[in-house]
């Protein structure tokens, strides 16, 4: 019994861990950072939040020292805002989201197999003569850490994929970083997924 509460555990944590929060600073002042910005934004979706408390929704983000614009989310227009407004903004990666979710799901579910294998030990010997087959712990963690760390490679791709890996940019507006971005695990993310 001890064995699948160690399991579950394991497989719930990938279920957490899947679709990365990276935490980033972009100073307007640094064509540098704001270059990276522009850059990793792409065709992404974003989400854009204000030193008002509104949270904007769009695509392909472009941010000057002036002004920040986007494609507005299920429209085609422009919104534009002044930069020094800006306080943070989040981008969602769902391509990378899946190859993070691929990996972890991997790792997660292989070393559960293995460990898994290694608890149930080795088949007792075969005592009357009839053995259709005997394994032994290792030939188990072999087993089960192959098919559990496929099963949980394509759940954590499929997780990551619909999560998404996301990029949270803070603005700071020299020197003095703007309100905090929201913490996942305290409100949530700024881009909402399907199953918050």
């Amino acid at each position: 019994m001890r064995s699948r509460g160690f399991i579950l555990t394991l497989l719930l944590s990938l279920n957490v861990a899947t679709g990365c929060i990276h935490q980033r600073a972009v100073r307007p002042a640094d064509v540098g950072s704001v270059i990276d910005l522009n850059r990793r934004a792409g065709q992404h979706n974003v989400a854009v939040a204000l030193a008002n408390g509104a949270v904007y929704y769009g695509r392909a983000l472009q941010m000057a020292a002036d002004s920040t614009s986007w494609l507005v989310e299920d429209a085609y227009e422009v919104k534009s805002v002044a930069t020094h407004d800006v306080v943070a903004v989040e981008i969602q990666n769902r391509g990378r989201g899946a190859l993070e979710g691929l990996a972890m799901g991997a790792v997660a579910g292989t070393l559960t197999g293995v460990a898994l294998g290694l608890i149930i030990g080795d088949d007792p010997p075969c005592e009357d003569g009839w053995c259709l087959f005997r394994t032994t712990a290792e030939e188990k963690a072999q087993m089960f850490g192959v098919l559990l760390g496929t099963t949980s490679a394509l759940g954590g791709l499929v997780r990551g994929a619909v999560r998404g890996s996301r990029d949270v940019y803070q603005v700071d507006a020299g020197g003095t970083a703007g309100s905090p971005v929201r913490d996942e695990r305290e409100r949530g993310a700024l881009i909402p997924t399907p199953d918050r």
